[in-house]
């Protein structure tokens, strides 16, 4: 009886697997392309084509579509495009769709100045179908993005995985990864326009500008179809911190502004970005503020505007000896190759589109001093300022007045042309103190007559820490 039951079973399940491979894998509709490429085409106002379409039946029956392009210009593509339907609401009022998924999704950032018109004239066709009788014919629970990638003018932002979970239509919540799932977004609704979103990475490089490398990255923040804002940015990156409210807009043209507070951030690794031949270090503790705009991503950087006080700990220059400048003043050659130690090194920047402008700065390092200010030519590099430094025990305890030339790559130090004709003036009328004499006079009339440094921008030590309110704030 057993062996007969069991035998029967056999049958019935040799059977079953039978009618499966029975079934055609997948069944042709490619009749009824043209239909619907006319019909996507006439919602979205843009060309749309299909490459083919079936019913796919194994695991469980779903649609394919593949090669699916969106615009002349091919403002979207998708390499395939599936759709999971509940089977078992194909014969009810409303038939559900579990899950649209597309995968192998490429977007030309143009796209964007689309979703508003189309999302739009959506909520109008739900508006006026809701004005009817009955429910919805179709409903959406889920749809889902798989190796997403959005082209840019300059650059790709790429590896974007998505999730929309739809309620009524309309979505309800948007978790976005990026990288590996190296930066993740959770996005809710905030109002009619605007989206919440709580932002987490780690080990993430950003994809853009100054490929900055963050260890941890944590934000809150409003987007909107113009920008997004965040009162609640926060980072560590190279062995220090940065935090501080960030704005970024995209419409009608890319800005960002913001106000940072960075703490004990390596710069080797951040002026080895810049590949600007730079060699430096130590730890920065600054509170820049900082603006941009350009109708490109990928000019912001060159359009930025900065300023900030900052302060340099336990590190070199290098390419320049200033401690060797200072005790070989007529020796042009003096300051060249080398390197300049410091215990610390302040002072303000400030930065636009044609320079840096470094002023107040104070390097400190054992029996070493040096005060200055020099700017930096963002086209070529160039050097022009002023540094006046001395060293403790030397000989003499005058500071010495150098002129900074040359590029940042070779840097040139050597005696003020002013210092210098007095240096000379003062060895010829008093032989062997005249030349330090003469230095200290000189240096005397550069400051009764000479031009006047830049201040800092907090003369107030009141208002340090109260931060400038931005526009649009409360």
């Amino acid at each position: 009886m057993f062996t007969r039951k069991k035998t029967i079973v056999v049958a019935i399940l040799a059977g079953c697997v039978g009618l499966l491979f029975a079934i055609p894998p997948f069944i042709p509709l490619s009749h009824f392309i043209p239909e619907l490429e006319a019909h996507i085409s006439a919602r979205l106002h843009e060309p749309v084509t299909v490459g083919s379409l079936a019913v796919s039946m194994l695991p469980l029956p779903h649609l394919d579509a593949h090669d699916i392009s969106v615009g002349k210009a091919r403002l979207v593509h998708v390499d395939t495009l599936v759709v999971r339907p509940d089977l078992l609401t194909l014969l009810s009022d409303t038939r559900v769709i579990e899950e649209i998924q597309l995968q192998g999704v490429q977007v030309r950032h143009a796209l964007f100045t689309r979703v508003g018109r189309w999302a739009r004239e959506e909520a109008a066709r739900r508006a006026e179908a809701a004005a009817t009788a009955g429910p919805p014919s179709v409903r959406i629970d889920r749809i889902t993005l798989r190796n997403a990638n959005i082209r840019f003018r300059d650059f790709w932002l790429k590896g974007l995985e998505t999730e929309i979970e739809l309620m009524d239509g309309k979505p309800a919540e948007i978790r976005v990864s990026q990288d590996g799932d190296r930066l993740r977004v959770l996005a809710r609704p905030e109002s009619s326009d605007s989206w919440r979103l709580v932002i987490e990475g780690h080990d993430w490089k950003v994809p853009l500008g100054l490929p900055l490398q963050f260890d941890e990255l944590q934000a809150e923040a409003i987007v909107t179809v113009t920008g997004i804002t965040s009162d609640n940015f926060s980072g560590t990156l190279y062995g220090g911190t940065v935090s501080g409210p960030v704005d970024v807009s995209w419409s009608p043209i890319w800005s960002a502004t913001g106000q940072l507070d960075i703490q004990k951030v390596d710069i080797a690794p951040l002026v080895a970005l810049l590949k600007r031949n730079i060699e430096m270090s130590g730890r920065l503790t600054a509170d820049p503020t900082f603006s941009t705009q350009a109708s490109e991503p990928s000019e912001l950087m060159a359009a930025l505007e900065l300023d900030s006080d900052f302060a340099l700990e336990g590190g070199t220059i290098q390419k320049v000896d200033l401690v060797a400048a200072a005790k070989n003043p007529l020796d042009q050659q003096a300051g060249k190759g080398g390197r300049t130690e410091f215990d610390r090194l302040e002072g303000h920047l400030v930065l636009d589109p044609s320079e840096y402008q470094f002023s107040d700065l104070e390097v400190a390092s054992g029996l070493f001093r040096a005060t200055g200010d020099v700017t930096v030519a963002r086209a070529d590099q160039k050097l022009e300022g002023r540094i006046d430094a001395a060293v403790k025990g030397t000989a003499s305890l005058i500071s010495m007045p150098l002129h900074v030339s040359g590029t940042v790559q070779e840097p040139s130090l050597f005696l003020t042309k002013t210092a210098m004709a007095a240096a000379v003036a003062g060895s010829f009328l008093m032989p062997g103190i005249g030349t330090a004499a003469g230095i200290k006079v000189s240096q005397i009339t550069d400051k009764l007559f000479g031009p006047r440094k830049p201040r800092r921008k907090r003369s107030d030590s009141s208002q340090a820490n109260q931060p400038a309110q931005r526009a649009g704030r409360q």
